[in-house]
């Protein structure tokens, strides 16, 4: 093959690939942590504890790997996972663990669990799957049982316009930490070619099956 036809052909494929680009990742994860004994039993909330955490919107917009700053209202849509996660121990009690949120007006009763008493636990708050996750854990962090149950009373649409949010708890177990976690990728975006690079690959196109014919 010629040099000039297989310039022609690199110039070709470039143009053809160019225009594809690797989808956008973002995360963002804020976590409290603060060892409280928690001590109210449902309807009430302990109100001595509130954990508060911050969010990607407003004044606490945040990055994504390449440098460049989201908000959470921006890209809802392609948020993959959101969670807000209770870590704690030494539930000492029968009753349900109560999980309030405050979005900055009043308290709402989201969800709750009985866990197993005495025992190192995680329960997550699952938004995007609006489920709640309970995970029995042993003190060093492995996972011995998972269970789910329902939550309620908040949707992913209430965490627009907001720079931060707070969390709450009513039972009888003792806090270690309350976090949250954002994960999401935005699909890459193929640009529409000028009109320019629509002639120079037509002619290019024609001038590889005039070769070919030869």
């Amino acid at each position: 093959m010629k040099a000039t036809q297989k310039l022609w052909i690199a110039c070709l494929a470039t143009m053809m690939f160019a225009t594809s680009s690797m989808a956008l990742t973002f995360d963002f994860y804020d976590e409290y942590v603060h060892n409280q004994s928690i001590d109210a039993t449902y309807p009430n909330r302990d109100t001595s504890f509130q954990a508060v955490l911050d969010f990607p919107d407003g004044g606490n917009a945040w990055n994504y790997p390449s440098g460049d700053t989201f908000e959470y209202d921006d890209v809802q849509s392609y948020i993959t996972k959101f969670e807000i996660t209770l870590k704690g121990y030494n539930d000492n009690s029968e009753q349900n663990i109560d999980f309030f949120l405050n979005f900055g007006s009043m308290w709402l009763h989201v969800a709750a669990y009985n866990v197993d008493e005495y025992t190192p636990f995680l329960l997550t708050l699952d938004l995007v799957n609006q489920e709640l996750r309970y995970e029995r854990t042993t003190w060093g962090g492995d996972v011995l049982a998972t269970e789910y149950s329902t939550i309620h009373n908040v949707s992913m649409d209430d965490f627009q316009n907001l720079d931060a949010f707070m969390v709450g708890y009513g039972c009888h177990f003792t806090h270690l930490s309350t976090s949250v976690l954002l994960e999401g990728n935005i699909p890459p975006v193929v640009p529409v070619p000028e009109p320019l690079s629509v002639i120079l690959l037509l002619a290019g196109l024609v001038k590889l099956v005039h070769w070919a014919r030869k």
